[in-house]
């Protein structure tokens, strides 16, 4: 699995609550920039990402995936002020490069970033790798790709037919099995897109409603 960066250095280097305060500071700013773009990052993005070309594709992933899906989903406003002021009080504390907590015989856990320390409660807040499938659905990819009916994407998920959703098998479209969101990651460019999903999804039940009426 490709590990997915971000060209912005001011991304790369700036201390996370120093950027969460930020980012909260510009929710009411009178300025319409930051939000026209993430409405178009969730409304275009979807009919956009599938006729790029396949070298823009992959720019796209791997050098500004974190930054536009930052962009596109932010944290709720309301959240991010309890965690601001969770940090501001010293109940939490960020640990990058954390290894596996250990169990204290008395209760918390020590967690090892260079230094042991102590912690009541471990969180991890690591997202997992772009165009990752749920662990839960692998049954279920094994099967189909195991009996023919499923082919792997070179990103991740499962190979469709753009529009119908059909699962792909070599250039032949399955007419029983369709799949939406990260099943078919590498067909959005931001799988969990909720307006690109409910996009794909009224497409879908167009292509399957459709038929019977005929």
């Amino acid at each position: 699995m490709k590990s997915f960066t971000t060209s912005s250095p001011r991304l790369a280097t700036e201390e996370p609550a120093t950027r969460l305060r930020r980012q909260l500071d510009a929710v009411d700013s009178p300025h319409q920039g930051r939000r026209l773009l993430t409405m178009a990052i969730r409304t275009m993005g979807p009919i956009l990402w599938p006729v790029l070309a396949e070298h823009d594709r992959t720019m796209l992933r791997e050098r500004y995936f974190r930054t536009i899906s930052s962009l596109s989903s932010p944290m709720v406003p309301h959240n991010a002020r309890i965690i601001l002021r969770l940090l501001d009080s010293g109940q939490l504390r960020l640990r990058p490069g954390v290894t596996k907590p250990a169990a204290r015989p008395g209760g918390g856990f020590t967690v090892f970033d260079g230094t042991d320390r102590p912690a009541d409660i471990v969180f991890n807040a690591v997202n997992p790798p772009a165009y990752t499938t749920p662990q839960e659905t692998e049954p279920l990819l094994g099967a189909l790709i195991a009996t023919g009916a499923a082919e792997l994407a070179p990103t991740g998920g499962l190979r469709i037919e753009r529009g119908t959703r059909r699962l792909l098998v070599g250039d032949h479209p399955d007419p029983t099995w369709h799949a939406l969101g990260n099943l078919a990651a590498d067909s959005m460019f931001i799988a969990t897109n909720p307006p690109g999903l409910a996009a794909e999804a009224a497409i879908l039940a167009n292509h399957l409603t459709i038929p019977s009426i005929k």
